[in-house]
C-alpha cells in the first residue's frame, strides 16, 4: 500500500512538472518596429519611436506613459519625446523614470502609450524589461597600445549577479 502511494505520489509529481514546462515562456516579444524600448533593469525605459511610419505625426507633440500595478498600487512615468538628433530625423527618444530603485521583475508586462496631439493618435505597446536589457555604459576605457580596460559605470545591480561587456572599436580614420 506505501510503495502504491509513493508511486502515485512520484507520478502526480511528474505531472505537475510537466504542467510547469508547458506553462512556462521563455520567449521574448519581438518589439514593435514603431516603438523600440531598452531599460536599465532597475528603473528607466528609454524609448525610440520613429515617427515616420505614422503619416502626418513628425512634427506633432508626442508623449510617452507608461504604468505598473504592484501590490494594489499603480506606479506610473511620463515624458516627452524629443528628436534623437539635430539632423533632423522622425525618430525621437525619451525616458521614462519609475523612481524607485530594482523596480522591474522578470514577469513585468508594462503598457506603454505614445500620445500625439492634436492629432490625438494613440498607441500602446505592452513591454516587458525582462526582455530589452541595456546597461548604463562605462566610462571611457583606458587604452594603453594593446590593452583596453574599463570599469562598468554601476558597481552592482541588485537582480543581475553575472553579465558580459562586449567592445567594439575602429580606427581613428573609420
Amino acid at each position: 500500500l506505501i510503495q502504491n502511494m509513493k508511486r502515485k505520489r512520484t507520478h502526480f509529481l511528474f505531472f505537475l512538472l510537466y504542467l510547469l514546462q508547458m506553462c512556462r515562456s521563455d520567449a521574448c516579444p519581438t518589439q514593435n518596429k514603431d516603438l523600440t524600448c531598452y531599460n536599465d533593469y532597475s528603473h528607466n525605459i528609454t524609448c525610440v519611436w520613429n515617427s515616420s511610419s505614422s503619416s502626418g505625426l513628425t512634427d506633432e507633440e508626442c508623449t510617452l506613459h507608461g504604468q505598473k500595478e504592484f501590490d494594489e498600487t499603480i506606479y506610473s512615468a511620463s515624458c516627452t519625446l524629443q528628436p534623437f538628433d539635430a539632423s533632423g530625423t522622425s525618430l525621437k527618444r525619451c525616458s521614462l523614470d519609475f523612481r524607485q530603485t530594482y523596480f522591474f521583475v522578470s514577469y513585468d508586462l508594462i503598457p506603454i502609450t505614445v500620445t500625439c496631439l492634436p492629432l490625438n493618435h494613440s498607441e500602446t505597446i505592452h513591454y516587458t524589461p525582462a526582455c530589452h536589457i541595456k546597461l548604463s555604459p562605462p566610462e571611457k576605457p583606458d587604452v594603453n597600445i594593446t590593452n583596453v580596460s574599463w570599469i562598468p559605470q554601476t558597481k552592482e545591480h541588485g537582480r543581475i549577479k553575472l553579465y558580459a561587456s562586449q567592445l567594439e572599436w575602429k580606427h581613428q580614420d573609420q
